[in-house]
């Protein structure tokens, strides 16, 4: 073994080790989620994605099925879960927001163009 060979396995066991300590700090920072605050999410998630037109009645099912499993797949905590269901909210509540606006005469939201004076978010 070269010394460039030598370089690149230890770079890559140190990226490991990093790896590995990074998933270790967040998982003992935020404990999992358990399997009844991730049926909520999932409800939350169903009746959002209804309600704005991406699911159907008739479908909806086997496309939750892959998003569960997409989000299963990531093991996402309580904390995790709390911010995507805050997320799905308030989603759910701009989207009654401006649809109660337009319905009501008013000035119609134009849904292409986001909103201009929001200030930039710190996730």
């Amino acid at each position: 073994m070269n010394l460039a060979q030598a370089v690149g396995i230890c770079a890559y066991e140190v990226h490991l080790a990093s790896t590995h300590a990074s998933r270790a700090s967040v998982e003992a920072a935020s404990p999992p989620s358990d399997h009844q605050l991730r049926e909520a999410f999932y409800s939350q998630l169903e009746t959002l994605l209804l309600q704005i037109g991406y699911l159907y009645p008739h479908t909806a099912a086997k496309k939750m099925r892959k998003l569960r499993r997409l989000f299963d797949r990531a093991e996402p905590s309580r904390t995790e879960i709390a911010q995507l269901r805050g997320i799905l909210g308030q989603l759910s509540w701009a989207d009654t927001h401006y649809t109660t606006q337009d319905h009501a005469g008013q000035d119609q939201v134009d849904r292409d163009t986001p909103p201009t004076d929001t200030a930039p978010s710190d996730l």
